[in-house]
Parts: structure tokens; C-alpha cells; sequence
């Protein structure tokens, strides 16, 4: 069959023959020659027998460079649509986005995990170019090194390039894949006047972010401008780092159900924060002659320093003060306005933390062991007995009862059916609240490090 192609078309089907070549030893390596399963897999990987089976599947792939499976995995692409916008056609509005990828970027394929190796063979490099782009452009070479019969190549070639075509009759999404936006003006039947919160995942942005961070971290570069780190050495390589640094993984166990790229990243996806600053506060004192902390908490001056705790406690007291009914919707009120003000208690503890430690050692200071481990942690640095007793957890109870004292206490003075039952759901809610023991953690984290670099 080779003898009656040209030569560009031999070299494009000796491109097809080593992709499907490495597959076949991808899919026998652990194999023994000559067993069963080891001559099915060698019929199966013939060249024209490969080839059919792939142009087959080929139909239920989409090439997208926002896969809708990324939101919702269970969207099937011959019922539902995925975007392909190249870069190139999108506008560039400032933001980091697909638009600021330029010309380097890579596009993705979604559908039918089992015909993922389809499109693989499609983004094969061909003299500067990839398999799938001979196919778009109808190659007669591409077509030639597809089949020996003009007719059935040709057929195949139309298959491969409609890769990049929906596969609905009309454009489709699915009733799970919403995003976000939120109204900012006057007229609600105005579509301009919303802003989007939440847009569509876009798969190259996340590839290209994956390959900078994968590069920041693991790089050879990396890896020696942190040795010179830990050494304590100059070195003329720069170290990257990305706190707070969150994982996403798309798929579960088989990340190539959302799409290729995806499973190239093993499902991998990087978050960076996008946690708000942390207040400073300034002119701030240490809590000195209090016998609570939360007597500070309550002050009504208290919003030039971060934290405002009658905003909450005003809502909480006029919504309780109506006596409602005690169903799930009253609940959730109450909820929402107890994180609010959980939220400030948030603030008012980094607002201390940020003190000079070792403050609450001062003999003006009054407060309660437990809330001097709470608001003053870095002395731990400095005073072994206060770091033993930091260790010891059971302060964190101490703290969210008298959290729980406190606001039944500000509550009962107009609200009269406060008791232990409020007390302890005041309290538990601190206790379960997310923010409030992940700060917890990141204190211990950052505590855990200083000692390491003391030492």
C-alpha cells in the first residue's frame, strides 16, 4: 500500500503507525507474547483495524476549549454543547481569562472517555502542524495515509475533522450547568445590568495555570532556589511561592470522563486564594484590666478597628423580638445573622493576633487563661508554660461557652425566652463554624513553622 503513496503521505502514516505502535505497548507491557489477549490486542491494533474503530468513536467527541462536563459531568456531548472559543476570537476585557492566552494555548476534547485516544492521535505534530488540522483542511496526503480507498478515506477524513462540531441538532445546555450572575442596576429585565459571579470553566487558562505552578514548585529551577533556601545561601534562581494554595480535583477516579486535558492533570486543578485581606487593625491596644474580652467586642466604636458586633446583634435581637415561628426557614435566618456576627468575632481575633506578642503576660491583663491563649498565640514562642497550655485544646471550649454567655447575655435583655438551650446552640455554632477552626489551624501552621525556623 505504501508504493502508491507519495512521499508526505507515507511520512503522515508513519506518524499514525508509531502513535498506534505505542499504544500497543502501552496495552501489552505487562502482557506475555504470544498469550490470548496478547494476539487480540495485536488484531486490534492493525493499522486499518485501529483506524476504523477510532474514526468511529471519533463521533462522540467534541474538540471545546470550555468543556461542559467540567461543571456538570453527567452533561453527555451528543445531548448538551461545549464551547470552542480559541483566544484569538475572544476579547481581551483585562482580566485574566482564555483571551490572555494569545496564541499558546491548548485546546481540549470532551465526550466518551473511551475514544479520548481518538482525538490523541488528532493532535499529533505533523511539519509544524497537528493531524487534525490536515483533516480540517482536507488533505489529500492526510487522506491518502488514511485508507487505500479514495472513497473510504475520504469518508474518514470528513469523520476526524467533524471532532470539532457539536454533536446536537441545535445548540443545547443542560439544566444543571447554571452560572452565577448577580444584578447590580435598576431594570431586572435589562441582561446588561448583571454581573457574571461564576463563568464557564475554561480549560486552557486552567492547563496553562497547572503547567506555570507544576513549574513554580517541581521545576529543576525551583528545586534549587529552594536547597539555597534551606541552606541559607544566595542563589540567582527565583523561588515562587502560592500560599494558600487549593486543589480541585474534576472527575474522581477517572478524570478522563470530563475531558483530556483533565486527565493529563490526573483531575488536577489549582485554586488560588481569593481570601480577602486580613484587617490591620491600627492604634489598636492590648486588652488590658478587662476581665472578658468580650466587653471589647461589644464596643459600638469599634468599626474604626474592623468589627462591628451590634450590626448583628440588632438584626438578631429585632428578628427574635417578633417571636417567630420556629420553622427550617426561621432557622436559617437566625443562622445567617449568627455567622455574621461570628464573622466579626473573626476579625476582632486577627486584629490581636497582629499585637506584639507576649502582651497578655502583663500583669494589668486580666483575661481568662483561655481567652489570652486565644487572642495572644505567638507567645507560645516565648513562654514554654503558656505553649504547653496552648497545646491543650480545651481552651477552644472555654472560649466558645463565654461566646455563648456572652450573646445570650446581649440578647436577653429584650428577648426574655433565652436559656441553656440558646447557650449551648450559640455556642455550637462557633464551635461547627468552618472559618473559626481553620484559623485555628493556620495559627497552629504558622506557629509550627516559626518554631522550625527558630531552632
Amino acid at each position: 500500500m505504501n508504493g502508491s503513496l507519495t512521499p508526505r503521505a507515507q511520512a503522515i502514516r508513519h506518524c499514525i503507525e508509531a502513535f498506534i505502535k505505542e499504544r500497543f505497548l502501552q496495552r501489552t507491557e505487562k502482557l506475555d507474547a504470544g498469550s490470548e489477549r496478547y494476539e487480540k490486542e495485536k488484531q486490534a491494533h492493525e493499522y486499518l483495524t485501529w483506524l476504523e474503530e477510532r474514526v468511529r468513536r471519533a463521533r462522540s467527541l467534541q474538540v471545546v476549549t470550555h468543556p461542559l462536563k467540567a461543571t456538570y459531568p453527567d452533561a453527555h456531548v451528543r445531548e448538551t454543547d461545549s464551547l470552542f472559543c480559541p483566544p484569538e476570537s475572544l476579547t481581551d476585557h483585562g482580566l485574566v481569562a482564555t483571551a490572555s492566552l494569545g496564541n499558546d494555548y491548548h485546546i481540549d476534547a470532551t465526550g466518551n472517555a473511551a475514544s479520548l485516544d481518538a482525538y490523541r492521535l488528532l493532535t499529533q505534530n505533523f511539519e509544524g502542524s497537528t493531524l487534525l488540522q490536515l483533516c480540517l483542511e482536507a488533505d489529500e496526503d492526510m487522506q491518502s495515509a488514511l485508507h487505500p480507498d479514495p472513497d473510504i478515506g475520504r469518508q474518514w477524513l470528513i469523520n476526524l475533522a467533524d471532532i470539532t462540531q457539536p454533536k446536537t441538532s441545535q445548540i443545547t445546555s443542560h439544566g444543571f450547568a447554571k452560572q452565577i450572575y448577580w444584578f447590580v442596576g435598576d431594570d431586572p429585565d435589562d441582561d446588561g445590568q448583571y454581573v457574571l459571579l461564576q463563568p464557564m470553566f475554561s480549560s486552557p487558562l486552567a492547563h496553562q495555570v497547572f503547567l506555570c505552578i507544576q513549574e513554580d514548585r517541581f521545576g529543576d529551577a525551583a528545586k534549587e532556589a529552594r536547597k539555597a533556601r534551606n541552606a541559607n545561601q544566595p542563589s540567582e534562581q527565583v523561588l515562587h511561592i502560592y500560599p494558600d494554595l487549593s486543589v480541585q480535583v474534576l472527575g474522581g477516579s477517572n478524570p478522563q470522563n470530563i475531558s483530556s486535558l483533565n486527565s493529563t492533570r490526573r483531575g488536577t486543578n489549582y485554586l488560588l486564594s481569593s481570601c480577602p485581606p486580613i484587617w490591620r487593625a491600627t492604634g489598636l491596644r492590648p486588652l488590658l484590666f478587662q476581665d472578658t474580652a468580650f466587653r471589647r467586642f461589644a464596643w459600638r466604636n469599634s468599626a474604626r478597628w474592623g468589627w462591628d458586633a451590634h450590626y448583628w446583634l440588632n438584626a438578631l435581637r429585632e428578628f427574635l423580638a417578633t417571636k417567630p415561628d420556629p420553622t427550617k426557614q426561621t432557622r436559617a435566618r437566625v443562622n445567617g445573622m449568627l455567622n455574621g456576627l461570628i464573622g466579626e468575632l473573626l476579625v476582632f481575633t486577627h486584629a490581636h493576633h497582629d499585637l506584639e506578642s507576649g502582651w497578655s503576660s502583663q500583669t494589668d491583663c486580666h483575661l481568662p487563661l483561655a481567652q489570652k491563649l486565644w487572642l495572644d498565640p505567638k507567645r507560645v514562642l516565648e513562654d514554654d508554660d503558656f505553649a504547653q497550655e496552648w497545646q491543650n485544646i480545651s481552651w477552644e471550649d472555654e472560649v466558645e461557652a463565654s461566646f455563648g454567655q456572652w450573646v445570650n447575655h446581649q440578647l436577653g435583655q429584650t428577648i426574655d425566652f433565652l436559656g441553656d438551650v440558646e447557650f449551648r446552640r450559640w455556642a455550637k455554632e462557633l464551635r461547627n463554624h468552618s472559618a473559626w477552626k481553620f484559623s485555628h489551624t493556620k495559627q497552629g501552621e504558622r506557629i509550627t513553622t516559626s518554631k522550625k525556623g527558630a531552632i
